[in-house]
């Protein structure tokens, strides 16, 4: 085999690698595990410990959330949020814990003695 084709295979088999590492929304998580410093998730998975902008049934997170007052087609808002190059207005901020943690338990001395659970 020539050395052209050898670099040849070698890239296209580098593609074929790097095409598997693939999102389903520009700068998601991307399929097979690897992590993105922002991206979008349909649903928040229980170890998702952080702040999400929650918009139109989705999650983004990674973005910057921002407040003030901000117009968009003839509307008004007090709060924007921009990620991977967009702004999103009209969606809410979040703060989510990490649920698959358990939860402590925590004894309230005002009441009768037992444990209660604060959430």
């Amino acid at each position: 085999m020539s050395t052209l084709q050898s670099l040849f295979l070698a890239s296209v088999a580098g593609l074929t690698i790097t095409s598997c590492v693939v999102s389903d929304y520009p700068g998601g998580p991307p399929v097979g595990g690897l992590s993105s410093a922002f991206g979008v998730y349909d649903v928040l998975p229980d170890t998702y410990d952080g702040d999400a902008y929650y918009y139109q049934n989705r999650y983004y997170y990674g973005g910057r959330y921002e407040q003030g007052v901000f117009h968009d087609h003839g509307r008004q808002y007090n709060d924007r949020y921009y990620h991977a190059g967009q702004y999103y207005y009209g969606g809410r901020n979040e703060h989510h814990a990490n649920r698959s943690q358990p939860q402590s338990r925590q004894h309230d001395s005002r009441n009768d003695g037992r444990d209660h659970d604060r959430r």
